[in-house]
């Protein structure tokens, strides 16, 4: 009995282990669960037909006169007489007199250089006749020869190039007059006024500047793409045709202008080159523009093979595309981006053949994966205007 008492925790628990065996192996293994197809992504297709086209660019500039200088004193004086075109802002016409300089002393001036003329051309009168006696007498000689000086031909010079001194003594006194008037040299607007009734100048100093009024400028800082993509005008070229917009608060006025010339060479600074707009008229009319003012100006490009319009929200980073390819698969592309213009792109593809443009959002795209058009190719078609 003691030896049954001593086995028994060792036959429970081999009973134990014996059941658990039996309960493990005895449980039917479960059945392999069904594993879902991945959806396909269902997105929507742009139908895009690259072609030949002619794209609007973009550039900024200030618009200035063509003509713009300052106006100066040519003598010395002080203003005596301001008249009342010589004002900031104010429209003159050309030879419009706008300060008189005190002309007394120029005026005296040319007295004196009529008197001292008046006095050469008396001295040469008498030289003449000096000479023409020296002349009976060398004649009345028998001499067969006589010099220059028995003639007085150096008096006569010299009497001669007295009256042409004295005669441009007075051309610069008169002309030292006339400049007592200053005018406006051309149509245009005063501005920059500094000078006033009772200031003495010197020459060269500025009174006012002018602006010529009839023809405005634009410099337009174009870049390396651009002028790829311009038809710039050269020198036995005609101008181009281009747009000019300048906007007044919520209001914009358009002007049509020329692209005339482009600079000869690039900015080392920039790697820009200038190109110059010139526009008619443009401070006068109901579409008057300011001179300084800030615009917009658009310019054609040349003919472009195998461009494309695209929704802005198309183009992804490093300029790529998500295209469909002929099987519904992905397959990602890069372009050169040729001009943005608001929420639309023209973007330049490597030749003419259609493509499929996804415009739909992909979280993560991968090349080759499949996709699921919602709309034909032919449904959607992308515009060709920028």
């Amino acid at each position: 009995m003691s030896m049954l008492k001593r086995f028994t925790p060792l036959l429970i628990l081999a009973g134990g282990f014996a059941t658990a065996f039996v309960i493990a192996n005895g449980k039917p293994a479960p059945e392999p669960k069904a594993v879902a197809a991945a959806a396909v992504p269902s997105v929507d297709i742009l139908s895009l037909q690259p072609q030949t086209s002619i794209i609007t660019l973009q550039s900024e500039g200030t618009l200035t006169a063509k003509r713009d200088i300052d106006l100066v004193a040519e003598v010395s004086g002080r203003i005596v007489s301001v008249m009342p075109a010589f004002a900031d802002g104010a429209s003159v016409s050309a030879e419009t007199m706008l300060l008189q300089i005190d002309p007394a002393d120029y005026e005296t001036e040319v007295v004196r250089a009529k008197a001292r003329l008046a006095d050469a051309e008396q001295a040469l009168a008498l030289e003449k006749g000096r000479a023409r006696q020296a002349k009976r007498e060398w004649r009345d000689l028998g001499s067969r020869e006589a010099n220059d000086l028995f003639l007085r031909k150096p008096q006569l010079k010299a009497m001669e190039a007295a009256v042409a001194a004295a005669e441009a003594d007075l051309r610069k006194a008169e002309l030292n007059l006339q400049r007592t008037r200053i005018h406006a040299p051309f149509n245009g607007r005063l501005y920059n006024l500094q000078a006033n009734l009772g200031q003495y100048v010197s020459p060269g100093t500025p009174v006012a500047s002018i602006f010529d009024a009839s023809v405005g400028e634009i410099a337009l800082p174009l870049s390396e793409r651009q002028l790829r993509l311009l038809a710039l005008p050269l020198a036995a070229d005609g101008p181009v045709d281009v747009e000019v917009k300048a906007h007044f608060g919520n209001k914009t006025l358009t002007r049509q202008a020329s692209l005339v010339r482009s600079g000869a060479r690039l900015d080392s600074d920039t790697r820009q080159l200038a190109a110059m707009v010139e526009i008619d008229q443009p401070f006068s009319g109901p579409d008057a523009l300011l001179a300084g003012q800030f615009v917009e100006v658009s310019l054609p490009s040349k003919a472009l093979d195998n461009v494309a319009i695209i929704p802005q929200a198309a183009l992804h980073p490093r300029d790529t595309l998500w295209l469909l390819d002929e099987d519904n698969r992905l397959t990602i592309q890069q372009v050169e981006v040729l001009q943005a213009s608001g929420d639309k792109v023209a973007i330049q593809l490597p030749d003419d053949q259609p493509l499929r443009l996804v415009t739909s959002y992909l979280a993560n795209p991968v090349p080759g994966m499949a996709l699921l058009p919602r709309l034909p190719q032919s449904a959607q078609t992308a515009s060709q205007q920028l």
